[in-house]
């Protein structure tokens, strides 16, 4: 019938490339492109930090509005280990709260509070870098580029827009 697999939770394998040899057709690899969303927007909002020190601006606490996002959704509990059952959020250790806050990120983009910090985040930095968001998405377009190599998907623009 000409179907193929599709693999979840492919985020990250070292052999993406041997996908198509064994006949998955596609990948569900979402979180690892919100993971380097995630990263590109934790650098920029660290280098905000260090603008807003410098130019008496009000920080954007982006990252800090993304975890807050992320922990009124309730998304960040389907991911805790048995220990940490029935913790609050703030408990957790800060490296487990990144990684919840990255990892459910990819649920609260669009929240109003979380579009209104980035927003802020990028006029900031507009005033010592030229295009913010450019940067983010170069940085997701890499993660997918792995993928488009690993798939053979070099034509797949040609296959949505003919």
């Amino acid at each position: 019938m000409g179907s193929l697999l599709k693999g979840h939770y492919t985020d990250w394998v070292y052999n993406a490339e041997a996908y198509p040899a064994s006949g998955m057709g596609g990948a569900n690899v979402g979180p690892e492109f919100t993971a380097a969303e995630f990263q590109a927007l934790q650098e920029l909002d660290q280098r905000d930090a260090r603008l807003i020190a410098i130019r008496n601006l009000k920080a954007a606490d982006f990252i800090s509005t993304l975890e807050g996002a992320v922990v009124a959704s309730n998304r960040w509990q389907k991911w805790l280990q048995p220990d940490e059952v029935g913790c609050d959020f703030a408990q957790l250790a800060p490296a487990r709260r990144l990684w919840l806050a990255q990892t459910g990120a990819r649920y609260v983009w669009t929240a109003p509070a979380v579009v209104a910090a980035r927003r802020v985040l990028y006029s900031h930095l507009t005033l010592v870098a030229p295009d913010p968001h450019a940067y983010v998405v170069d940085r997701v377009a890499h993660a997918i580029e792995r993928y488009v190599d690993a798939f053979g998907l070099f034509a797949a623009a040609t296959l949505l827009y003919p």
